[in-house]
């Protein structure tokens, strides 16, 4: 119910976001640390989830839940990359506890995904700087297309100003 808290207020700061974005005052690096709260609230709580359940799943289960929070932070790894600490920081709150509550659980099954957990960790932060590097190059180069559209209109339109007044003369 926490979770479906959260989500809540979430969505209610989207909204409220819409609005926010209308206003001439609207300050774009205090929405991005808004949003980043949010993003470290739902960290938090999907790091403490196993701790709270991971004694009372199974085998199959707990692989299960493996499975789930690795997809979870494969998908933010990337669509987070354009914050680069945040995309690193969920990655790790989503998968070292439940790698840490693998590897202090006996077992070849469980040892094998703890290890497999921060193994997976360690590629995600790496993804994620890729990605982020990728992300902030495009993001750049299209500023510099629109930078490049602009000067050619101008251009444009300086040539046809010319044109008319050579077709006159």
């Amino acid at each position: 119910s926490f979770m479906l808290i959260t989500v809540g207020a979430r969505a209610a700061n989207l909204i409220a976001g819409r609005k926010r974005r209308m206003n001439r005052d609207w300050n774009g690096g205090s929405e991005i640390r808004l949003f980043s709260r949010g993003v470290l609230v739902t960290a938090a709580i999907w790091a403490v989830f196993p701790l709270l359940f991971f004694h009372e799943l199974n085998g199959v289960d707990r692989t299960a839940l493996a499975i789930m929070v690795s997809a979870m932070a494969g998908g933010s790894a990337t669509v987070l990359a354009a914050a680069r600490p945040l995309a690193i920081v969920y990655c790790g709150a989503l998968l070292l506890p439940l790698s840490i509550m693998f590897l202090s659980t006996p077992g070849d099954d469980n040892l094998f995904l703890g290890v497999l957990g921060i193994v997976y960790f360690v590629v995600m932060a790496y993804a994620s700087k890729v990605t982020h590097h990728a992300t902030l190059t495009a993001m750049r180069l299209n500023q510099t297309n629109q930078t490049l559209l602009t000067d050619m209109d101008a251009v444009r339109r300086r040539t046809q100003r010319v044109n008319a007044e050579l077709t006159i003369a």
